[in-house]
């Protein structure tokens, strides 16, 4: 997947400016860009056009975006406005080389009519990770040790991911959209109008409504800005492991040399994220800023977010963990804990997380959750029998001599 999301800096007349510019897939000729970070320059979003060669990108701006009492608007331009708006745009080069060495990144200049000047302008794409140092567990007792330092340390919320390797993104950016202009007033305004027709009366205008709307596209599969947390170690533990029961036993062999172990990942946030990302409901999609918030949704109408535990971390980025890590980078605190699990630790797990009352049963309430302990439980059974003799090939079973059943000849 090609990046869909950039950060940089702009040079203007009153200071440099941070800038974000987030692109959709299936629309990569529009992009939404914001530009915040200097307090002579209020915070401005726009929505842009993109107009790219092999050599250069041309990005012109097609609509402003303004911010007030927590809402944002399209704004109301003067005759003169509007004619500096038509006159701005920005020419952009691919480039290699950067913070790390063969970064592709976009480097040129824009032109502001206002003084006739260009000024530089600079993006690198939120894909350049910065990753949080996990811890690394050596067997499943060790995890459940890590979950209790962490528990007593203040960790507020916890996510369980199959795999060590996968960035902390939201489904909706896996599914290649990070413009949520676009998404608020497209998607889910056609997903308020299946709700309505089902028989629920969402309020959109209401805080709290609007999030339990998110909320449910979440828990019936449509792609949100949403990351699912919750405020156990275990049930997060639960959800990684129960993802690999799903992945085929397969031998990991390179010319007869093993591959190094795979691993699960649980993260967990930390005191200081909640200081400054805790919000008493979900906040606008349309933030004209970079984002990230816990917020805590009713679970009404959702008896899943209730049995989970449920809390989310809501964001318009499409790497949550390399932003939090730059925080803390740049003196802000921890944000972010992890540890590792090998997957080997999955029957042990799950055999123990079962003994807890964590089931799919208990997790999803209803036939599917039933279902699914079902198939739990077979995969369990499978991964944990030894090997049955009576399923070798019969001509092995006719070389048993007599009189000693069941054994193989050496």
């Amino acid at each position: 997947m090609a990046d869909l999301q950039y950060f940089g800096s702009m040079q203007t007349s009153q200071g440099d400016v941070s800038l974000m510019l987030s692109i959709d897939e299936d629309a990569s000729s529009v992009g939404k860009l914001i530009c915040f970070g200097n307090a002579a320059f209020p915070a401005m979003g726009a929505e842009v056009d993109i107009l790219r060669s092999f050599h250069e990108w041309k990005v012109s701006i097609r609509h402003v975006y303004r911010q007030a009492n927590q809402r944002t608007y399209k704004a109301t331009l003067t005759p003169a406005e509007q004619g500096r708006l038509m006159g701005t745009w920005a020419w952009l080069r691919p480039m290699i080389g950067g913070p790390s060495d063969g970064t592709l990144h976009l480097q040129g200049h824009w032109f502001d009519p206002l003084d006739q000047q260009h000024r530089a302008v600079s993006l690198y794409p939120a894909s350049m990770t910065q990753s949080v140092q996990a811890y690394t567990c050596q067997n499943w007792e060790d995890f459940k040790s890590w979950a209790q330092r962490v528990h007593d340390a203040g960790a507020v919320a916890f996510r369980g991911q199959a795999s060590n390797s996968w960035r902390l993104e939201t489904s909706l950016h896996r599914a290649g959209r990070t413009n949520l202009f676009r998404y608020r007033n497209e998607t889910l305004q056609e997903f308020h109008s299946h709700l309505e027709a089902t028989g629920l009366h969402i309020d959109v205008e209401n805080p709290s409504d609007f999030a339990r709307m998110v909320a449910l596209a979440q828990h019936h599969g449509l792609p949100t800005p949403l990351l699912d947390w919750t405020q156990s170690p275990y049930i997060a533990a639960w959800f990684a492991f129960s993802d690999v029961l799903g992945e085929k036993v397969a031998k990991r062999t390179d010319g007869g040399v093993p591959l190094p172990p795979e691993f699960v990942r649980i993260y967990a946030l930390t005191p200081s994220f909640a200081t400054r990302f805790t919000f008493a409901s979900m906040p606008g999609l349309d933030d004209l800023m970079p984002f990230a918030a816990l917020a805590k949704v009713t679970p009404r109408d959702n008896p899943r977010l209730y049995a989970q535990q449920g809390r989310f971390v809501v964001t318009n980025l499409g790497n949550l963990e390399s932003y939090l890590v730059h925080l803390a980078k740049m003196g802000q605190g921890e944000m972010l804990w992890a540890a590792d699990v090998p997957k080997g630790e999955t029957v042990k797990a799950m055999k123990d997380l079962a003994l807890m009352g964590l089931s799919a049963a208990t997790l999803f309430p209803g036939l599917e959750g039933a279902c699914r302990t079902l198939r739990h439980q077979m995969a369990v059974q499978s991964r944990s029998a030894p090997p049955d003799v009576s399923l070798l090939p019969i001509f092995a079973s006719a070389a048993v001599p007599v009189g000693q059943p069941g054994q193989l000849p050496v």
